[in-house]
């Protein structure tokens, strides 16, 4: 098609159209809970609408303007609505009665966290299990996790990518951008080393080309991850890191797998696990968790490639963990030990969480009825 600027002026059109439509899915019954995320979206929107108006004007009444930047711009636009429908005005718009419990739940999590941010919302229409969206500010899970419990403790690793997310502007939470930066600097110091040994070697380069590719993979998305599980672990506790052992077990092929992905491998990540799990005080967990991880076919029958040491340095790992914990020591958030989480109230997030691991472990034939009736107390109280 070619660019016009009758075309460019029809498609301002029909997204203005879109926009105004988007903002009348959104039902003026919605839990008060919501309130940050329907302002957010009705900002956002009207934000663009107001942005495309203008350019709609500009294309009728200025015979000089460029409709190539006039193109790009409304290209920008119809990007931000997109995001805005998929991730936001979806999530809005497939609000259930059920799903009250679990944006309560998310708002107890921050309280009893102390975490100074604004809560995400919920939304379970995911079909990729949990993800968190940071323009939205939504927490997408897949529609079973309503009548569950055992993989909510999920709902802490994607708080963590919340926390990262809003880092670098709130004051609150400077330590953990500080720890985040000195992490990151950590990691260059490593490879760079590393890269430089190694072009100082005859034979092959593509050595080279891996260890700078998995440099990448750290910077870019796998510190992240390790954060976020570290997160979970800290204010959370064992019930993350058996979430963890338990996602594995159904559904990872390979414990050791750790080129081109967004996450790090299985094994790595509960390496991270186990270290924060010893450094808050669950050495019996720690000790249980390991054994039973040995134990499974994942880690007998499968072996890492000899490449994985570079991927997973033990001596880097544990100085970056012990980084992130010195951050969050420092950021006042709740850490939960085992003397806290025995002395807990029942009533606590945290504590639910972690009973309900303890009771499918103890008996999982007869978990399921006291999960429903824990869930059913959830709810009544929404």
């Amino acid at each position: 098609m070619i660019i016009t600027r009758k075309n460019i002026k029809a498609i301002i059109i029909e997204q203005i159209n879109r926009g105004n439509k988007l903002k009348n899915l959104i039902n003026g019954n919605l839990d008060s809970l919501l309130d940050n995320l329907i302002n957010k979206c009705i900002f956002l929107i009207n934000e663009t609408l107001d942005y495309l108006n203008f350019l709609l004007d500009e294309l009728e009444n200025n015979q000089n303007v460029d409709i190539r930047n006039s193109f790009r711009d409304v290209r920008i636009c119809i990007i931000l609505l997109k995001e805005l429908e998929y991730y936001g005005i979806s999530a809005l718009y497939h609000q259930t009665n059920d799903l009250k419990y679990i944006n309560k739940l998310i708002h107890d999590i921050h309280q009893e966290l102390s975490l100074p941010l604004d809560p995400p919302s919920a939304a379970c229409i995911s079909t990729k299990y949990y993800y968190y969206h940071p323009l939205t500010n939504v927490i997408f899970m897949p529609i079973g996790e309503t009548n569950s419990l055992l993989h909510l403790p999920d709902i802490f690793h994607e708080i963590g990518h919340e926390i990262l997310h809003y880092s670098e502007d709130n004051p609150a939470l400077v330590e953990i951008h500080s720890s985040y930066l000195m992490a990151i600097e950590e990691i260059n110091i490593y490879y760079n080393k590393i890269i430089n040994e190694k072009r100082r070697e005859t034979g092959s380069k593509i050595i080279i080309e891996l260890i700078e590719t998995i440099h990448s993979y750290w910077k870019n998305n796998w510190i992240n991850e390790y954060f976020c599980d570290l997160f979970a672990c800290y204010s959370l506790g064992p019930a993350y890191v058996w979430a963890h052992f338990f996602l594995t077990l159904k559904s990872s092929d390979n414990i050791y797998k750790f080129l081109i992905q967004s996450h790090p491998s299985d094994d790595s990540r509960l390496l991270f696990l186990l270290y924060t799990l010893k450094k808050i005080g669950f050495n019996e967990e720690k000790t249980t968790i390991s054994e039973n991880w040995n134990k499974m076919p994942l880690s007998i029958d499968v072996k890492p490639e000899n490449e994985y040491k570079y991927a997973y340095p033990k001596d880097l790992m544990y100085k970056i963990a012990k980084i992130f914990l010195d951050g969050l020591d420092r950021s006042n958030f709740l850490k939960i030990t085992d003397k806290s989480l025995d002395n807990m109230t029942k009533g606590k997030v945290v504590r639910i969480l972690n009973d309900a691991w303890k009771s499918f472990l103890k008996d999982p034939e007869k978990y399921g009825e006291w999960e429903d009736e824990i869930i059913k107390e959830l709810k009544s109280g929404m």
